[in-house]
């Protein structure tokens, strides 16, 4: 957002030429940079889904098998949820 207010402030010192041909220049950067935040927002809950789906497992592990199988299937989630 920083970033985005300094460039507005930067504009307004261009005149409109310049404007435009600053414009057409940081349009391939501006577009890179959302596809770049939305596969980050995609990638991160892909995570927070594999995450849950782990955690769903170990507590269906806990009401169906012994403790001692709960405690070694919760360690190893946790493991690599870390």
């Amino acid at each position: 957002m920083r970033l985005a207010s300094a460039i507005a402030a930067e504009m307004t010192l261009l005149n409109s030429q310049q404007q435009r041909t600053l414009a057409r220049a940081a349009l391939p950067v501006a577009i890179t940079l959302l596809i770049a935040a939305l596969t980050g927002l995609v990638f991160q809950a892909g995570l927070r889904a594999m995450e849950t789906a782990a955690l769903t497992a170990a507590w269906l592990t806990a009401r169906l098998e012994p403790k001692a199988v709960m405690m070694t299937a919760t360690s190893k989630i946790l493991k690599y949820a870390s």
